[in-house]
């Protein structure tokens, strides 16, 4: 579940207010001064709230980095398997001309589904399993049993890459939401 923010204005807007003031109660020119009026404890709580702030948004850039990064590896394993999944669902329209249901079930033609890589595999696990169960028809069409056991490794090579981009974007919408956490008790 996502959480809201308390205010409508950009959070770089309280990001800047905020270190402008944390720099004042750590400055030693106006720091008696500050005492006099805020505690130390208040002043402590307020500078807690600075850093868990900023940390947070460094760990948030740091997780969208993870996200979106393959090593060489994965990014050739990547796109042979989207080079072998578009060979085997070419092959299929070929040999299916006019079954629609047929290749848009189990061949995933013209699906337009999500692009994330999980969704991707997961395309082409559906195109790998019917390139196996109607390996006959698409032999004479070009898709020979090499190809799609090629498939069958690109994807197997990728299982655990998908699984990896999963749980990094949920972390990476935890520390989201932490963020707008922090946000909202610094504004209070």
């Amino acid at each position: 579940m996502s959480t809201r923010r308390k205010f409508t204005f950009p959070l770089a807007t309280l990001t800047r207010a905020a270190d402008f003031l944390g720099t004042a109660l750590t400055d030693p020119a106006y720091q008696a001064e500050m005492s006099v009026r805020l505690s130390a404890l208040l002043m402590s709580a307020f500078l807690g709230k600075i850093t868990a702030l900023t940390g947070g948004a460094t760990a948030q850039s740091s997780q969208t980095g993870d996200l979106s990064q393959l090593t060489v590896q994965q990014q050739e394993d990547f796109h042979e398997m989207e080079r072998l999944t578009l060979g085997a669902r070419r092959s299929a329209r070929l040999a299916f001309p006019s079954q629609a249901t047929l290749l848009g079930a189990e061949f995933q033609v013209g699906e337009a589904g999500s692009r994330s890589l999980s969704a991707t595999i997961a395309r082409a696990r559906l195109t790998h399993a019917a390139a196996l169960k109607h390996a006959t028809d698409l032999q004479t069409q070009g898709c020979i049993s090499a190809d799609t056991a090629a498939l069958g490794t690109a994807i197997a090579a990728l299982a655990d890459v998908g699984n990896e981009q999963e749980q990094a974007s949920d972390e990476r919408l935890g520390l989201t939401n932490e963020k707008i956490i922090a946000a909202n008790a610094l504004y209070a």
